[in-house]
This record gives C-alpha cells, sequence and structure tokens, in this order.
C-alpha cells in the first residue's frame, strides 16, 4: 500500500506540472486530474483500518485541521464563488498530500523514493528549459500553448519561470541533503551531488531573483544545521565534514558568478536583485490597502484580482492577478485571524521538525557508513532548509498559488509532521483508526465534487483554446457541450460574446448586426453575472449596449469601471467612446485626456482590440459647433 501511495503522490505533481504546473489553479482542467489522484491516495486510507498509522504530533495536526477548517468556512463566505473555487481545489488537494505524506508514506524508505521521483522530474525540467534557454523560448514538448513570460528564461513545463525556480530550489536542497548526509557510500552522494548540480543550472538558467535569493537562504539554513549537527554529535571527521561545506558553498557561489558574468541575460537580471523599484513594492502596497478594507477576516479568497485593480499604482499597467507576496496576499483575502492560523501551522511544525532533527543528531552512530537513521536525517535536514528557502520565496512571489509547487510544499510540511514512523507491531485502536478517517474523508470529497467536473472541463478548454485559434464552428460546439453538461464558466462566455462582436462588424446589413450585437450582449451578461467586479466584462456589456443605443443602462456600468479600476487607461477610453456614441463631444474629450495621462496610446490600442475608433480632433470639431449653435 505505501507503494500505491508513493505512485499516486508523485504522479499527481508530476501531472500539475506537465500543465504549465497547473497554472495558477484557475483552469480548473489542469488540476483536477492530479487532485483526482490524490482523492484515490485518500480513499485507499479506507484498506488500512487494520493497520495504526504513523503518528502526528499534536500541534501539528491541531494546526493543520483548525487552518484548514477556517479555510473552507472561509472560502465559502467569499463574494465570488467562481474565484473561491481555485483555492477550495487547491486546499483540498494539499490536504490530502499532507495527511497521506504524514500519516502513510511513513519511515524513510518510501520517502526516499518520493525525493527520488522529484529528483527526476527536476532533471526533465531542466533538460527542457535548456532548450528554452538556447533555442527556443516558447518550447513545451507536452502542451502546445505559449507561456506567459516568453524570453530567454527557462521555465520548463511551467506557465513561468519564477514558478519553476520555487521547484528547483526544493530540489536543490534535498538533493544537496542527500549528497552530504544520506546514508551512501561515495557512489551514491556522487550521484546526489550531480543532481544538485543539475537543479543549480537550472534555477540560474530561470533567471528568478526570488530563487536566488531563496535558494541562498536555504542553502545558508542548511550549512548552519549541518555544521551544528556535526559539532554537537558527529566528532569523527568532523573538521572534513566541515571543510566540504564550505568548499561546496564557494564552488556553488563561482559556479553561480561564472554562469552570470558570461551571460548579459542572467547578468541583468542578478544585479537587479536588490532593486527596490520593482514592480512588486506597488503590488504590495495595493494588497496593504486591501487588507485594510477588512483587517479581522480578510476580503475573501482570490479577491486581490480585484482589488489589485482598484488600488493599482498608475504604473502599474499589467493586469495586477496576484501580489507576487504570498504572506500580503493571504493576509489580504483571510485576515488577520487566517495569518495567525498560518504562522501557527508554520511555527508548529518547524518547531517539531527542529525538535526531530536534534533527536536524530542525538541518537545518530557514525560508526555505521549505511543506515536508514542517516537517510532520515538527511530527509529533515533537506525537508527543513527547503521550507526555509519556500518561506522566503513566498515573499516575493505567489508560488503557493501554484498547484504544483503547493503540493510539494505540502508533501515537505507532512514529512514533518510525523511523530512515529514505525507502527509495525501497534495494534490498531479506534483513537488511531479515526485518522484513517481524515485522508478518507477528503478523498471522497474530492472525488465527488471533481470527477463530475471532468467532462465538462475539457469541454471548456478545447473550446477555449479552438476559439482563440480561430476554429470557430468546432469551438463553438465544444462550448455548447460544455454549457450543456453545467458548466458556469465566464471566460467561456465572455469568448462567446466576443464571437458575436467580431461577426456583428463584418455583416453587411445593420439588422444582422443588431441581432449579432444583441447576441454579444447575451453572452457577456451570462458572463457578468458570474464575476460582477471583473472590469473587463462589464465594458463589454456598456459596449453593446451603447451600440444597441441603450445608453442609460449603459453610463452606470461605465462608472462602476472607473469605480473598479480607477487607474487604468481603459475604462476612461470606453468611457470616451460611450460619450462620443451618444453625442456629447465635452464629455467624450474629458474622458479620453483622463486616459491620456496614462499614455495617449492607450487609447487607440484599447479601442482598436474591440474595432473602435476615436478621433479627438473630431470630438473637438463637434464641440465647436455646438458651441456656436448655443451662441446662436
Amino acid at each position: 500500500m505505501k507503494s500505491l501511495h508513493v505512485t499516486l503522490l508523485l504522479a499527481s505533481i508530476a501531472l500539475m506540472q506537465l500543465f504549465f504546473g497547473g497554472g495558477d489553479g484557475s483552469r480548473l482542467i489542469y488540476t483536477l486530474p492530479g487532485n483526482l489522484l490524490l482523492g484515490l491516495s485518500g480513499v485507499l486510507a479506507i484498506f488500512s483500518l487494520r493497520k495504526a498509522p504513523a503518528r502526528m504530533d499534536r500541534a501539528c495536526l491541531l494546526t493543520a485541521v483548525v487552518l484548514a477548517i477556517y479555510l473552507f468556512v472561509r472560502i465559502a463566505l467569499s463574494p465570488s464563488a467562481w474565484l473561491a473555487q481555485f483555492d477550495f481545489y487547491a486546499l483540498l488537494g494539499a490536504l490530502l498530500m499532507y495527511f497521506v505524506t504524514a500519516l502513510f508514506v511513513r519511515g524513510s524508505g518510501p520517502r526516499f523514493a518520493v525525493v527520488c521521483g522529484l529528483m527526476g522530474l527536476a532533471v526533465a525540467q531542466v533538460v527542457i528549459g535548456i532548450f528554452q534557454f538556447a533555442k527556443d523560448a516558447n518550447f513545451n514538448p507536452l502542451v502546445t500553448e505559449t507561456r506567459v513570460e516568453a524570453g530567454f528564461r527557462a521555465s520548463g513545463t511551467y506557465i513561468s519561470p519564477n514558478h519553476l525556480a520555487g521547484f528547483l530550489e526544493v530540489a536543490l536542497l534535498l538533493a544537496t541533503s542527500f549528497c552530504f548526509w544520506g546514508g551512501f557510500r561515495a557512489r551514491g552522494k556522487m550521484i546526489f551531488g550531480y543532481l544538485a548540480l543539475i537543479c543549480l543550472a537550472g534555477l540560474v538558467l530561470t533567471g528568478s531573483r526570488g530563487g536566488y535569493l531563496s535558494a541562498a537562504a536555504g542553502l545558508a539554513v542548511f550549512a548552519v544545521a549541518s555544521v551544528w549537527a556535526m559539532r554537537s554529535r558527529l566528532t569523527h571527521g568532523v573538521m572534513r565534514r566541515i571543510i566540504a561545506i564550505v568548499v561546496a558553498i564557494v564552488l556553488i557561489g563561482g559556479a553561480l558568478a561564472f554562469v552570470a558574468e558570461r551571460s548579459f541575460a542572467i547578468r541583468t537580471r542578478a544585479n537587479t536583485v536588490f532593486i527596490g523599484t520593482d514592480i512588486r513594492t506597488k503590488l504590495w502596497k495595493a494588497a496593504w490597502q486591501q487588507f485594510q478594507l477588512a483587517p479581522a477576516f480578510g476580503t475573501g479568497s482570490r479577491t486581490y484580482v480585484y482589488y489589485g485593480r482598484m488600488f493599482r499604482s498608475p504604473d502599474v499597467q499589467t493586469d495586477p492577478v496576484h501580489a507576487h507576496n504570498d504572506w500580503l496576499q493571504a493576509l489580504a483575502e483571510y485576515g488577520i485571524a487566517g495569518m495567525l492560523l498560518i504562522v501557527g501551522l508554520v511555527f508548529a511544525h518547524l518547531r517539531y521538525g527542529w525538535r526531530r532533527w536534534t533527536e536524530m543528531v542525538a541518537n545518530l552512530s557514525t560508526a555505521v557508513p549505511e543506515n536508514d537513521g542517516k537517510h532520515a536525517l538527511a530527509l529533515q535536514i533537506g525537508t527543513i532548509s527547503a521550507l526555509a528557502a519556500v518561506l522566503v520565496h513566498a515573499m516575493v512571489d505567489f508560488n503557493l498559488h501554484i498547484p504544483a509547487n503547493l503540493l510539494l510544499v505540502a508533501f515537505l510540511f507532512g514529512m514533518l509532521a510525523t511523530r512515529e514512523t514505525d507502527t509495525r507491531f501497534e495494534k490498531a485502536g479506534w483513537p488511531a483508526r479515526l485518522l484513517h478517517a481524515l485522508p478518507a474523508a477528503l478523498g471522497l470529497w474530492m472525488l465527488i465534487v471533481g470527477t463530475p467536473r471532468v467532462p465538462g472541463e475539457v469541454f471548456a478548454e478545447t473550446a477555449r483554446a479552438k476559439i482563440a485559434s480561430g476554429k470557430i464552428r468546432s469551438g463553438l460546439s465544444d462550448a455548447g457541450e460544455a454549457i450543456g453538461r453545467g458548466v458556469r464558466n465566464p471566460e467561456l462566455y465572455f469568448q462567446l460574446g466576443e464571437v458575436q462582436r467580431i461577426l456583428s462588424q463584418n455583416l453587411q446589413t445593420d439588422e444582422m448586426r443588431q441581432f449579432a450585437v444583441e447576441d454579444a450582449l447575451t453572452q457577456y451578461a451570462d458572463a457578468l453575472a458570474i464575476v460582477p467586479q471583473d472590469v473587463g466584462i462589464v465594458l463589454r456589456n456598456a459596449w453593446a449596449l451603447d451600440r444597441l443605443g441603450r445608453f442609460d443602462e449603459a453610463q452606470p456600468l461605465i462608472a462602476r469601471a472607473k469605480e473598479l479600476d480607477p487607474n487604468s487607461p481603459m475604462p476612461w477610453a470606453f468611457g470616451a467612446l460611450h460619450w462620443k456614441m451618444r453625442g456629447m463631444p465635452a464629455e467624450a474629450l474629458a474622458d479620453y485626456h483622463k486616459a491620456g495621462t496614462f499614455g495617449y496610446g492607450w487609447v487607440p490600442k484599447v479601442l482598436g482590440d474591440i474595432g473602435e475608433t476615436f478621433d479627438p480632433a473630431a470630438m473637438e470639431s463637434l464641440l465647436k459647433q455646438k458651441a456656436a449653435m448655443e451662441q446662436k
């Protein structure tokens, strides 16, 4: 059964990584396959009722359960059910990974097998990343879709290089720990040394400044823990090991400097690690303003996408979907209550992990070169170091919103939470058996809510891809199938509205154009009903109403968009178009010039995306004509 659990856990992470690391969780078809494998692993706990599961530290168990309950309640009460569902599935998957790891993937052998699987995934990611760096920035052998952040930086199968860095920093520290502390002979240590170097090379190619900082923090923790362990217990060969660690750190630093010096692109990224003008500081300011709206319990799951726009700086014109700081975003969305529980969880696990580490050091013998004790120590030091890196990286990025990386972190926490793994001769009393109910219930829940959604989500995704690539007829057919299977996806409705909008601009008669715009309005309205605070969908509804001459209905939507995203040119450009259609040049020019404060090039770009134009000279002329007529 342990082998089956290990296989399912690794397969779930691999599937998530295959589909862009699960993206940011906002396309369920990328995350459901992996989550359903975790659900199956959880349900399998039912078949182990006669055996006692591994014991968990009570503080770890308590903090995990209380935090999970709070998050589920806050997700259920969030203002946007559409956005909250992404955190729901991410949380459910992470809990399954955590409890299955802590309770059933017990002993250093099965956990070492998971680590070996992670090393295999890391090597595959680095190989793909090397090809992206050297040849084709958009290369992905498994998913035919362009990466969000193309360029020289390697991202493997992830959607962004920063997310690949979040995975490789963990793999690097686990490999380094097994190289130094694993119960291997020289050949085994050499293999893990090479794996660590491969992970390091991949990390360098990502160009992720957060990855560099977090890996450095993790290596510092590893060095301190290793030296402490050797100083406190392992007197045999202490100086030799300390020298080896120092030499390794020097070589790693030298390798980084060598590669960076010979690559202009990487050198440019490395030189800006500590630059204070990074866009992140402006995103953090928006998150802090969001937090002040509801400090106790937060504004709700995934709502930064709305408040990030509302509080954005005028200098930030990329869509601020995430705060690029998992700590701040959690504080803004889940409030002080949620943050205290998160900090409590982290503290309980690190405290118990450190205590277990000191016990392992005290009981470890240097007389035996190969033993499970050394594997266990390697796992413990590697896990603590990797979590240190993850927690640092969370300060400058949103890696914990990436499902594949969140599962990896849940695996690390699960390993730290285990109190006793050797329960072979222990009878399973009812208190112990009740622990089986946690992963079993969570797994059953995942299978019940997730399995029926798969067919509809498949059709929704194929419809999106086909419409985006111009295969309209086939895409509309798949969209109909998705909607018929109960999918309520605002992005899908928006795409259907866009098809009708484009159609309306290519029809010959006014009557046909009006019918097409009415159909577009129906689709836009369906999308708006699901996400009423999405400024892009609000503006599309306003445009359709304007085109139908329903100006009084469109005007409140324009005003609403200006409230939702005041520091973006979009609402003001649409406002200028609205007043132009109404024949009110003074108001049109006022909104046009407001949009121009962000750069006058934005107006033709924003309106050109919907096939519209705005001529300020014509509006000026019309305004003068109106003024002359009023004087007469």
